[in-house]
Parts: structure tokens; sequence; C-alpha cells
């Protein structure tokens, strides 16, 4: 698999980009989420699209000398995503990476695409490379006395300033504008604070059946009556997730529960 940036531009691309995740996870999921080029083309629309860092198709074909099939990839991503897709070019200090710049400005000129200047970005500031390679470590297993210990190649894999990117592109200043381009073509606004939470199917309103099962439950465990303190415990709690309005969540959740009890599937103690 190879790496490609999608930016939603507007409402139309957030709802294909939420479509992308949900078919990449259930049905392109082979240790990492995957989708191909039949699905981006069928949600495309509204999407922006950027080559990505060194792990995109077209940068890796590049960097193994293999031109004309980083063109045809190039070709391709240009025709999924018309008017929308552009090369990134990113510099890390890297022979390899100025190599790869000027092989995509080439590529560019050539199939008439747009360049954008873009930074891998995996930690805020300088000084948090050391704490960023003790956690790729980490992940990986190894020590940093290890010979074979991971770390970056190149520098400046933190949030570039303007600045900082100024000067590392000062002799594409097109790239560097088309930063800006990009952000503009993004006008997407979304609703803070609202819930897009599915509604549990009940004919009565969720905190009521929410609080007839939790009654039920709780007389269960705990004996009728109920102990003054479980009754003033189970009392907060259905006001804390009916005011958040989650009881749609826990009835939801206590139904794939219940199923998977009656049926000697484990659960997890958290559910």
């Amino acid at each position: 698999p190879s790496h490609l940036v999608v930016l939603a531009a507007d409402r139309t691309g957030w709802a294909n980009l939420l479509r992308l995740a949900h078919r990449a996870h259930t049905e392109g999921f082979y240790y990492k989420p995957r989708v191909d080029l039949e699905l981006l083309a069928a949600c495309s629309e509204g999407l922006i699209a950027l080559s990505a860092c060194e792990s995109g198709l077209i940068q890796r074909l590049l960097l193994q000398g293999r031109a004309a099939e980083a063109a045809a990839a190039a070709g391709r991503l240009a025709e999924l995503f018309p008017g929308r897709f552009y090369l990134e070019l990113q510099d890390h200090g890297l022979e390899r990476s100025r190599e790869l710049i000027r092989a995509q400005l080439e590529l560019a000129k050539r199939l008439g695409l747009p360049v954008v200047a873009t930074a891998d970005v995996h930690y805020l500031a300088p000084e948090d490379r050391e704490a960023h390679r003790v956690l790729i470590n980490i992940q990986a297993g190894k020590r940093l006395s290890d010979p074979d210990a991971r770390s970056f190649d190149g520098s400046d894999y933190h949030f570039l300033t303007e600045e900082e990117m100024g000067a590392k592109f000062r002799e594409i200043p097109q790239a560097l504008a088309a930063t800006l381009e990009v952000a503009e073509r993004c006008e997407l606004e979304l609703e803070l604070g609202r819930r897009l939470l599915p509604r549990y199917p009940s004919p009565r309103p969720p905190g009521e059946e929410l609080a007839e099962q939790a009654w039920a439950g709780a007389r269960a465990r705990y004996g009728d009556p109920l102990p003054s303190e479980v009754e003033e415990r189970l009392r907060y709690e259905l006001s804390v997730i009916n005011r958040m309005d989650l009881a749609s969540y826990f009835l939801i959740v206590a139904d794939f529960v219940g199923y998977a009890r009656a049926r000697r599937i484990p659960v997890g103690p958290g559910r």
C-alpha cells in the first residue's frame, strides 16, 4: 500500500471522506485500513488530493527510477481528481529529498500538474525530537542502544514556521502559493458540539427505556428494595447520561453485549 492525502473541500467531500474511512475499515482492512483506486473513483467528488510523502506511490516510483510508471500513476490520480490533484513537495534536508523534488517538478511540467509545498510533521517543536525517537522505539520494542534502533532520516520533522518553509522553498514560490490555495479551497464548516450518534429504535424516549433497564438490572443485582446508596447513585448516573444525550449509546451497547452473552461470546469487562 501507498500513502495519499485527501482533504474535504466542502460538505460533499466530507461525506465522501466518511464513506472512504468507513469502507476502508469494513471492506479494505488488512493490518491497516485501505482503499483502492476503484473506491476513490466512486468517492472523489468534493475532495482535494495530494500525492503525500515519500511513501506515496508516485514518489516511490520516482525514487526507484520508474519515471514512466510514476507519470501513469500521476495521470490516473489527476483523472480521478480533475483540477484537484497536486504533487506534494517535501524537503527534509536529504539529498534524496532534493532529487525527488527535481523529478517531481519535471513530472509536473510534463503533465501540467500543480505542485504544493508541505512538510512531514511528527512532533510540534524541535526540542521534541528526542522524545519522538523514544516513542517510535517503544512502539518497535527496541532500546535506544540497540544497533537497529529506529530514527528518522534527515531533519525538521517538527511543525515548520512560515519562515522555515519559505527558506526551504524560496526557489519554488508557486509551491508555497499553492499551500494557501489548497487551504482556501477547503471551505467546509462543521457543526461543532452536535453528536452524530445513532438513535436506539424504541417507541419510547431512549431515556425512559434506559431507566427501565437500569432499574431492573439494579434490582436483579442488589435486591428489592434497593439499598439507599445504590438508588441514589443510579439516579445520579442516569441524570448524567440523559443530560449528555447518551441514552441511545448505552442502549445500543447493552443490546450487543446482551446478544453476545446470550450466545456465550466473551465480552470485555469494561462493557
